[in-house]
């Protein structure tokens, strides 16, 4: 019980550091359920943990988070991240979408949790627990 304890104040102590980091910089955004958003970086803090994600996992994660628990289609993503349409395809999108699942596992290390999920092969859908085990 004793290590649980500080095992969680450790946990909470690097989340502070890394919100504080965040903070530090003017124009991040925060949303209640301690998900920030740092458009000039492209960098997410979720749970505590910083993903480092390229402009375009970056719009993907901020529009299937402002729709959360919500589906997004394919079209509405693509026109999202490829606003000239060059590039805009499933294929593309899939892969821009796979890597931010993976990045998202890797850094919060839960590899069995589906945050993004597929909806009918035609949209995309953000669920967010509302607590999350990291290890």
């Amino acid at each position: 019980m004793r290590a649980s304890k500080r095992r969680y104040a450790l946990i909470m102590q690097e989340r502070e550091k890394q919100l504080a980091k965040l903070r530090e910089l003017n124009r991040a955004i925060v949303y209640p359920d301690l998900v920030i958003f740092h458009p000039e970086s492209q960098q997410v803090c979720i749970a505590g943990k910083l993903v480092e994600l390229s402009e375009q996992e970056y719009k993907a994660l901020e529009l299937l988070y402002q729709k959360k628990n919500q589906t997004v289609s394919f079209a509405e993503l693509k026109t999202a991240l490829w606003p000239d349409g060059r590039g805009a395809n499933n294929r593309n999108l899939a892969q821009r979408i796979h890597s931010l699942r993976t990045k998202i596992s890797d850094v919060l290390n839960i590899q069995n949790l589906q945050l993004i999920t597929t909806i009918n092969g035609e949209s995309y859908e953000l669920s967010l627990p509302s607590s999350l085990e990291l290890k």
